[in-house]
């Protein structure tokens, strides 16, 4: 443990995380990691292991998410598009961000999203039933991909038709938490391909506004007179997609095959379906989507007793925090009844708790429960196929062998 008096930066042990990365098993090889010490060094910046000092760098106001240097870290150089970044919750100064959370939060509330609970099982379960008839089922390809941009299509009153276009937009977008310059071309025409897209929503709703979509809502939202300007509207609306869309497929895809390596889970929400949404955030703890969220600091400042210049990333290592047992008791253990007082880092923490959260649980809680109508065991055929970087983990291929009910 580090002592009282600062330590530089350079004097934590270091660790070879694209070797990590390549592992085949990240999280245990983080957690690992924080076993021995609480901070780790990496090429990338300093990655906090333990759950209490993460939750201590999410609430440290010194830090701030920084997207400037996502940016600069990806190579995007598109004016354009470093503005919708820089504009929308992720990128804003911290007194825009706290409006703008205000203005957007009421879209996203339990209640405001409920009526889209029937349409997520709905469609997985037509998604369940194809995969009756041939014993087995491509998750990604056949249902994780498709459902969170046909509900994000459905939110702003697109047709459901073409969520297989947002879909692809997100997934490329999203890219950019890899910090591969290579990739900076595709994000860019992405982005402006969706802003096109839904600048179209925006002028149509500006001309006839409706009672129940996300961009009507947006629209009107409202506080002491302020509305959103155009900018911060097109932000939001595609910050929403991209929350909602790549981020909950590849997360559903981990949960699904959390539950097919685990047929004893799925025989027990099989039996009751009020286990549904513990057993979720279970499968999110264990294999989370998010793999290092990154903060930053304008000023030198010391931090958990290291030196942190300016500039340099602090990571919150959320598959470590999530495996620690000072907050998650028997970690290694799968239960459907734990009780603790850790909090599921994969959606942040504060007033940068992602908004989206309440949508993202309620499609994988809606997804799993149509299928745990319709199938009476499911089994992992092979290995999952993922790519795994510094940010996200995103699940390429996924298949099941599925026996269906009675």
């Amino acid at each position: 443990m580090l002592g009282t008096v600062p330590s530089p930066l350079t004097d934590v042990s270091w660790f070879d995380l694209p070797a990590v990365l390549r592992s085949g098993d990240h999280a245990g090889e983080l957690d690992r990691l924080r076993q021995e010490q609480p901070m780790w060094r990496s090429d990338v910046g300093l990655h906090v292991m333990s759950y209490d000092g993460c939750l201590d760098l999410l609430r440290d106001a010194r830090f701030h998410q920084g997207a400037p240097g996502l940016l600069d870290d990806a190579g995007i150089s598109d004016p354009v598009v470093r503005r919708q970044w820089l504009t929308a919750l992720l990128g804003s100064q911290p007194a825009d961000h706290d409006r703008l959370r205000r203005l957007v939060s009421p879209a996203f509330t339990p209640r405001a999203i409920a009526s889209l609970r029937d349409y997520v099982v709905g469609r997985a379960g037509r998604a369940a039933d194809r995969a009756v008839e041939h014993g087995r089922i491509e998750v990604m390809a056949d249902l994780a991909i498709d459902i969170p941009p046909a509900v994000f299509c459905r939110m702003i009153g697109a047709p459901e038709e073409d969520a297989g276009f947002i879909g692809r937009l997100s997934y490329e977008i999203l890219q950019i938490f890899a910090r591969d310059p290579e990739l900076a071309p595709t994000i860019e025409a992405s982005t402006h391909e969706l802003m096109t897209y839904v600048q179209g929503f925006i002028d149509a709703r500006r001309r006839e506004p409706r009672e129940d979509d996300l961009i009507s809502s947006l629209l009107r939202a409202e506080e002491d007179g302020e509305r959103l300007t155009t900018d911060e509207l097109m932000a939001l609306a595609i910050e929403a997609l991209e929350a909602s869309t790549d981020n909950t497929s590849s997360q559903l895809g981990l949960v699904l095959h959390t539950a097919a390596e685990r047929p004893d889970i799925w025989a027990e929400l099989r039996r009751d379906a009020s286990l549904i949404p513990a057993f979720v955030e279970e499968a999110c703890r264990v294999a989370p989507r998010i793999v290092c969220n990154a903060k930053v600091s304008d000023d030198d400042l010391t931090h958990a007793g290291v030196e942190v210049p300016a500039g340099t990333p602090v990571w919150v290592t959320v598959p470590a925090a999530l495996r620690d047992p000072s907050a998650f008791p028997d970690p290694a253990s799968f239960r459907l009844d734990r009780e603790t007082k850790g909090q599921n880092l994969n959606y942040g923490y504060g007033t940068h708790y992602c908004v989206g959260a309440h949508l993202a649980r309620l499609e994988m809680c809606g997804v799993v429960e149509a299928l745990t109508r319709r199938w009476r065991t499911i089994e992992p055929i092979g290995a999952p196929e993922l790519d795994v970087n510094v940010g996200v983990v995103t699940v390429r291929s996924l298949e099941l062998a599925v026996e269906p009910a009675d």
